[in-house]
């Protein structure tokens, strides 16, 4: 696995891995950038990637792309798991008129 800083841009980052676990991905891409994150359920499976000048949002959104697992940001984390845990569940409200 292969993690760097953009050269433009030091909140971005260039990753290359090859069949490498989710977990281990989140984790060096989040030391790398100095992101926090709570796991309430660890992301299982392995992903292939190979991306230039992404956020720390974008790659989790792509890693977890297919997966039953999701984040949210509260305040200066990320909350990471299962889609239904309590807190990660999104609900929305739909109006209907008759």
């Amino acid at each position: 696995m292969r993690l760097e800083f953009n050269a433009n841009d030091p909140k971005k980052l260039n990753v290359e891995a090859t069949n490498t676990p989710i977990i281990s991905i989140l984790e060096a891409a989040s030391a790398q950038l100095g992101e926090h994150y709570f796991i309430y359920d660890e992301p299982e499976g392995n992903k292939t990637v190979k991306v230039e000048n992404v956020t720390f949002v974008e790659l989790l959104s792509h890693l977890l792309n297919g997966t039953n697992f999701t984040f949210k940001k509260s305040d200066d984390y990320y909350l990471i798991g299962n889609r239904n845990t309590e807190g990660l569940r999104a609900t929305e409200l739909i109006r209907l008129e008759n």
